[in-house]
């Protein structure tokens, strides 16, 4: 149903050698030629001409994104580019993804990647789902299944996967520069810095209410609130929290902790891989940020400032989770009320003793105290990005980040349980460290989509050998 791709055509052997080269490729990889519109929407647009390294077969299934990307290279100017393709969503109100970076750029966005060509192939096969010779499928008259075109844009940058991070720090403030709908697959890490990436199902804010009958996301990184509530909107504030999963979450995979393998094991299952149940996923999450009690007071091997950011943010996400007793909303009210009384006494010209003044900063001090207060306080600043970019910044800025503390896959072990079952740790369930999508139905359940259903990014020039089919 997918069809035949004929845009992709044998490299000459010439052109071939000169990307080898660049790629740092084997001899012997074969090469292929793909031409892409700069602009497809104006005439004469150019045309950029890549060398792409021989894609790997392998089975799909009838319907799915399937994004795929690989380093290219740009024979019209010299240089290494990255190259994706992927069956967009062909629904109203979705703009093909290099339609999206035009747009970023015309508002000038920062740190995202400049597409310097795109476009749809022509091989829309949803529109043959009715044909007499198609298998018949109940959902199609549901409208169940989503249409798809083959979008390809390239991109002039190629950067490092964010799990290759050289230093917490830049781990950190990767995830810092990039705060938009985030998960460790979207986020690329290029001369130091963060930049966004996976724009094919971006939401203008002009459009309202839900553009389609599935939602996708990355389960892990998820916020409390959308993992517990099947059918919430998306909005900004979830993906601010997203950053905190994002760095707490590649953290605990890629950094030495001090967690034993059965803490390690249980906050992992409990709090990021909780089985969803009738379209919910459950509190852990939300459990774990108001009790702040699953992870050590030391959590990472050497690097307190990584400890101090991840707590932070942590309580700063937890008001919207927190829950107030009417006594202490009531007692806060009262505070209030005589703060304003002892405050209004010095605007009478009445000199303040400093009985008055310490009595004043005692009041002060139980209203910014008030569990009510920070609760009040804490939900007027979820949706805003100044003060989550203020933690990021103190954080950043402060001393005893290491300097040799690059990302490294934490070597755990698996063990058995005595009835014969396995007990999945770390290196069972990070073989392929890609994490687990889930798609929303209708109904609000919540499925999740096994690792070979996952878009399929590729680092910057290693691991060409795992290229899936183009």
């Amino acid at each position: 149903m997918r069809g035949i791709d004929t845009s992709v055509t044998p490299a000459s052997t010439e052109d071939a050698a000169l990307a080898r080269k660049a790629l740092k490729l084997p001899t012997a990889t074969r090469m292929f030629k793909v031409a892409v519109p700069e602009d497809p929407a104006v005439e004469d647009s150019g045309w950029l001409t890549l060398i792409i390294p021989q894609p790997v077969a392998k089975g799909f299934p009838p319907v799915s994104r399937w994004t795929r990307t690989c380093p290219a290279f740009d024979l019209l100017n010299q240089k290494v580019v990255m190259f994706k393709d992927s069956w967009r969503m062909s629904i109203e109100d979705v703009l093909p993804e290099g339609e999206t970076y035009k747009l970023l750029k015309l508002h000038k966005v920062r740190n995202v990647a400049t597409c310097i060509a795109f476009h749809d192939q022509n091989m829309q096969t949803a529109k043959f789902g009715s044909a007499k010779w198609a298998c018949p499928n109940r959902d199609v008259a549901k409208k169940l299944i989503t249409p798809h075109t083959l979008h390809c844009l390239v991109l002039d940058i190629v950067g490092e996967k964010l799990t290759n991070y050289a230093r917490s720090h830049e781990l950190v403030q990767s995830i810092r520069d990039a705060l938009f709908d985030l998960s460790v697959r979207n986020i690329i890490i290029y001369r130091g810095v963060g930049f966004l990436i996976d724009w094919d199902l971006a939401k203008l804010l002009t459009i309202r209410g839900s553009r389609q009958t599935t939602r996708t996301g990355t389960w892990q990184f998820m916020s409390a609130h959308l993992v517990k509530n099947g059918t919430a909107i998306h909005a900004v504030g979830d993906d601010l929290k997203s950053s905190f999963y994002v760095i707490l979450w590649t953290a605990l995979m890629y950094a030495a902790s001090y967690m034993s393998i059965v803490d390690w094991m249980q906050f992992i299952t409990h709090t990021f891989d909780a089985d969803p149940l009738q379209g919910s996923g459950g509190s852990a999450k939300s459990n774990f940020l108001i009790a702040n009690t699953d992870l050590p007071q030391d959590i990472f091997v050497g690097c307190k400032p990584l400890d101090n950011v991840v707590v932070e943010l942590a309580q700063f996400f937890s008001h919207r989770y927190s829950k107030v007793r009417p006594e202490e909303r009531a007692s806060l009210a009262k505070w209030q009320v005589t703060l304003k009384n002892a405050l209004a006494e010095g605007e009478e010209g009445d000199e303040r003793t400093a009985a008055h003044q310490m009595m004043i900063d005692a009041v002060q001090n139980f209203v910014l105290e008030s569990p009510a207060y920070k609760k009040e306080m804490g939900m007027k600043l979820l949706h805003l990005h100044d003060p989550v970019i203020k933690i990021y910044n103190k954080h950043l800025e402060s001393p005893g980040w290491p300097d040799q503390d690059a990302a490294r896959l934490q070597p755990l072990q698996p063990s058995e349980k005595a009835a014969g079952r396995h007990v999945y740790t770390k290196s069972l369930l990070v073989q392929d460290p890609t994490p687990v999508r889930v798609q929303v139905t209708p109904t609000g359940k919540k499925h999740r989509l096994d690792p070979e259903d996952s878009d399929e990014i590729l680092g910057p020039v290693g691991g060409l050998d795992n290229l899936l089919s183009l």
